[in-house]
């Protein structure tokens, strides 16, 4: 498997070339103009490229890791419905109805019930 290569017989982490911590989190944080604590900046160690992507994305879309994977890539079947966990002890349910048909400046109307309270919101149709 290693094809002549010598394994790594220590610590992978030894091997990696010493980081200060705290001026790393302040130019993380300069780059991503928010607080950055612990977690973020472990996760910016290991993924320096991706992480302000990241940021980028729940500071639009807040956190969709709550979302089941399939929902979060291809969206939800008309008459579907899930629950998420918003916070500890707060669970929504979600029913998606259906989508109207688009208005003339792009946008169509999105129906569903949440915790069975119908709901409908206006959304660009970029298709």
């Amino acid at each position: 498997m290693l094809r002549g290569r010598q394994p790594i017989t220590e610590r992978p982490g030894a091997l990696l070339p010493p980081v200060d911590l705290e001026a790393t989190r302040q130019q993380v944080q300069q780059q991503v103009s928010r607080p950055v604590n612990d977690r973020d900046l472990v996760t910016y160690l290991m993924y320096p490229r991706v992480f302000p992507d990241f940021v980028a994305h729940q500071g639009k879309y807040s956190d969709t890791s709550v979302l089941p994977t399939s929902v979060f890539f291809y969206g939800m079947a008309p008459g579907e419905e899930i629950s998420v966990e918003i916070e500890a002890g707060k669970t929504l349910i979600i029913k998606f109805q259906t989508v109207g048909d688009p208005h003339e400046d792009g946008r169509r109307l999105v129906f569903f019930e949440l915790n069975g309270q119908p709901r409908e919101v206006l959304v660009q149709d970029k298709s």
